[in-house]
């Protein structure tokens, strides 16, 4: 595993925020959330390893735990102590990992159109889906992957400049990095990451209701697993909740950050 430090963009001053980006997205895309929280806190969005300029894992097949490794790696370097963590789709995989790996570290976790992992499903259907990704990619190229795959993360409400970006956002993955994400994802189980966290830990969820990637059915499933936390639907938005209905998003986050705490 790398212990090279991951790339991360910084901005603002107060509280810290970490926010993680899922499997066909960017530190980048966090543009909108960042501008508007960085009046209020410390912001620090970061690349994940084979993102950006990111290097890679060494393991060609990765679990969930090298990455929060990888985090935590970056968490020390930047002498966070306790922060908000953030995890979108493949990144509140990550997200959920770390919080019940390092515990002391989060003051709250926000899981936003979480991925609950493949880990569960029948071994061809796990196979298929992960297939699908990687031949997809090789046989596309990047920038044809993002335009083929890229408008499903949003409502047919979306608007072309949010198509348009996310779309050129995911044209520049890096093939080894995707790889060893979808490798990921497919042995992900976000239920057991859940389980592992503290009963104290504070934990939200958010979703758009017209999610088909990631459901609200799904994070629903997911929250049950922590009792009775909240989870916050938001009408008319896809997969990419933040990019398509950002204020929401951003007004909802504010209220968990300033209504929660948790030190040991």
């Amino acid at each position: 595993m790398t212990e090279k430090l991951p790339e991360f963009v910084e901005s603002g001053r107060g509280p810290v925020v970490v926010l993680l980006h899922g499997i066909g997205s960017a530190a980048q895309s966090w543009v909108e959330i960042q501008e508007a929280l960085s009046s209020e806190f410390r912001i620090i969005a970061w690349n994940a390893p084979g993102y950006g300029q990111s290097t890679a894992l060494e393991e060609s097949d990765p679990e969930v735990g090298a990455y929060s490794m990888a985090l935590e790696t970056l968490w020390r370097h930047l002498n966070l102590g306790s922060a908000h963590l953030v995890g979108h789709s493949l990144g509140a995989l990550i997200a959920a990992k770390f919080a019940a790996d390092h515990p002391a570290y989060i003051s709250s976790l926000t899981l936003m159109s979480a991925a609950l992992g493949h880990r569960h499903l029948p071994e061809e259907l796990r196979l298929q889906k992960l297939n699908a990704r990687l031949n997809d990619l090789e046989k596309l190229g990047a920038h044809e992957f993002a335009q083929k795959r890229g408008p499903r993360l949003l409502s047919n409400k979306a608007s072309t400049s949010q198509i348009q970006r996310v779309v050129e956002v995911m044209a520049q993955i890096h093939p080894l990095g995707y790889s060893q994400a979808a490798r990921m994802l497919s042995r992900g189980d976000l239920m057991s990451s859940l389980r592992e966290m503290p009963d104290k830990l504070s934990v939200q969820f958010i979703v758009g209701s017209e999610d088909v990637i990631t459901t609200p059915e799904s994070n629903r499933q997911a929250a049950v697993t922590r009792g009775k936390v909240p989870v916050h639907i938001i009408p008319d938005a896809g997969h990419a909740v933040y990019v398509e209905a950002p204020t929401p998003v951003i007004m909802t986050l504010k209220k968990f950050f300033v209504g929660t705490y948790y030190k040991f």
